[in-house]
């Protein structure tokens, strides 16, 4: 027979053990409390600050030289301003406003010459303040036109097809060593077609002019595939 001090030892273990137990799930939840505070009060990552300059237009076609692409800044300037809409649209980089750099370019007398090198975007991106630089170049920017059809005797049938085709390659460049951080290219298209019904003199269908909005459709699908393949690597 135990004695009544082993009694009340006893009692008193198997006390100590039901707080232990009881305690444990309140510790757990308030370690899980205090490590969910940390985390929230960890600072987020900096967002890569990056420049965005105008694209060099390097098309072959002949419809972009004379097409005025965004408020008449051409087809280079029209992709540039368009990239930069869809960065800060995404939110992966810090973008910089794009009268900043036209302020620096024309203060520094920077890419004056031509065509800008990865050592003269790195000095501009410095100049600016920026971890990176984009340039790029459109490769492609051309809209055709195809028609089909027959007429007898002053009745017939045409056909027309307008198919725009945009290219864009772009390069991100470190502004400290001057080193390719990423490269994409991306490409769209777009097409309308229309159909004439003539009888005599009489014409009926829709032949309609589209080319702003088949070009910019294609210019639009060309940077979402830009912008894809920068942030992602």
């Amino acid at each position: 027979m135990k004695s009544l001090k082993q009694s009340r030892l006893a009692y008193l273990a198997s006390g100590v053990l039901l707080l232990s137990v009881l305690a444990s799930p309140l510790l757990v939840a308030t370690a899980a409390v205090a490590v969910e505070q940390t985390i929230a009060q960890a600072p987020a990552p900096q967002r890569l600050r990056v420049a965005i300059l105008d694209f060099d237009f390097a098309s072959t076609g002949l419809t972009g030289g004379a097409f005025s692409f965004a408020d008449g800044g051409g087809p280079g300037q029209g992709i540039s301003n368009l990239l930069t809409n869809r960065m800060v649209q995404n939110g992966t980089f810090s973008i910089i406003e794009r009268s900043q750099i036209t302020a620096v370019l024309r203060e520094q007398n920077l890419g004056a010459s031509g065509r800008i090198d990865a050592s003269t975007a790195a000095e501009i991106g410095r100049i600016l303040g920026v971890d990176a630089v984009v340039v790029g170049s459109v490769t492609r920017f051309n809209l055709e036109e195809r028609r089909s059809g027959v007429s007898v005797f002053g009745i017939g049938n045409s056909r027309t097809r307008q198919i725009a085709e945009v290219q864009v390659t772009a390069r991100m460049i470190n502004t400290t060593t001057a080193e390719i951080l990423a490269v994409a290219e991306g490409s769209g298209e777009a097409e309308e077609r229309g159909n004439n019904l003539s009888l005599g003199v009489v014409t009926t269908g829709s032949d309609t002019n589209s080319t702003d909005r088949l070009l910019s459709e294609a210019s639009e699908q060309a940077v979402d595939a830009l912008v894809a393949q920068l942030t992602e690597q």
